[in-house]
């Protein structure tokens, strides 16, 4: 069973909800789980079953979620883990659905920390139109090993789309898109 659920939380056109854990689970790298809503026994009351989707093995598929998940129009879940990865500087993932296979773990990216990419993923992810997302990690491209903001495209391809140059160093917990497209976040420092 997973430990401390990172919401929001997301419900399914069948009211089941899925939600991510930043530790426990079979390995203690945190998992990704479904709460079904089931009918009570016998007339009795309805109850609420888990049934754990993903657990992260603090390997290349990520360590400790870092934001709660998002789902695309096909009904896949996206998400970061803060640890884990090739370098061990967090990742993007993917669950998907097939008929035959169940839910299937997918590594989108795996930071690679500096210079040329960045570490640590935190917060939610957004999906615009096109399907890319966009995600905030706590330290961009060198040399502004600050607070960064990323576009990751379906190919994997990651762009650095804004890495200040000083005093922006923690990012904050949400970004949004307005009506004409522009991208909003929040940061201190």
């Amino acid at each position: 069973d997973g430990q401390s659920p990172h919401g929001p939380v997301i419900l399914d056109a069948a009211g089941n909800v899925y939600v991510v854990t930043q530790s426990g689970g079979e390995n203690g790298y945190g998992t990704v789980d479904e709460l079904i809503l089931e009918p009570g026994i016998g007339g009795g009351a309805p109850y609420w079953s888990e049934q754990t989707l993903y657990a992260f093995s603090g390997g290349d598929d990520g360590a400790y979620p870092s934001g709660p998940l998002i789902r695309d129009k096909k009904g896949d879940f996206y998400g970061t883990t803060n640890l884990g990865g090739i370098a061990n500087n967090g990742t993007v993932f993917k669950l998907q659905y097939t008929a035959k296979k169940g839910w299937v773990f997918h590594t989108v990216h795996t930071f690679q920390g500096a210079p040329n990419d960045g570490l640590h993923p935190f917060g939610g992810l957004i999906l615009d139109a096109a399907g890319n997302i966009y995600g905030m990690a706590a330290y961009g491209t060198w040399p502004n090993l600050v607070g960064a903001i990323y576009e990751l495209a379906p190919s994997g391809q990651i762009t650095w789309i804004y890495v200040p140059s000083d005093g922006f160093a923690n990012m904050g917990y949400g970004l949004a898109f307005d009506k004409a497209g522009n991208l909003y976040a929040v940061g201190t420092g």
